[in-house]
């Protein structure tokens, strides 16, 4: 890997780029498309700036709200995405054969719900998470 630029510097030049040079002289279709072009490099951007962090706070919500017996996440990012994948599954499961008022007395349940919640929008749209009420510290 080069020191410079980054990669989130790659990311920046070419987005920029786009908004900046190209979305201007476009109009239409064409213009759309290079604007989502440019959001979508947002997106990776912000997904490889932040998933790593995320993924260890789901992983120990996950871990926590299934009684799972892991002191800490794999080593690995790939097995990490997995175990959430898997365990976010069992709690779905979980979710669709609970009591409604078990459902509904869990605080951790539901703390795990929003700040997953926050930390997607976080990477797929901040400014709705900066424009609405669901804003808390944990973000």
């Amino acid at each position: 890997m080069q020191d410079r630029p980054t990669v989130n510097e790659l990311l920046i030049a070419v987005q920029t780029f786009l908004e900046r040079e190209i979305v201007p002289i476009l109009n239409g279709r064409l213009q759309f498309h290079t604007r989502v072009a440019a959001n979508l490099l947002a997106i990776v951007r912000r997904e490889l700036q932040l998933r790593p962090a995320q993924a260890a706070q789901e992983w120990y919500r996950l871990a926590a709200l299934l009684s799972k017996q892991h002191d800490t996440p794999p080593a690995t990012p790939e097995v990490v995405a997995q175990e959430i994948r898997q365990w976010t599954e069992e709690l779905c499961e979980w979710i669709r054969l609970a009591p409604i008022e078990t459902l509904q007395s869990s605080e951790e349940l539901w703390r795990h719900l929003e700040l997953t919640t926050q930390e997607k929008l976080a990477v797929a749209n901040p400014r709705l998470l900066e424009s609405s009420e669901i804003k808390t510290s944990a973000v």
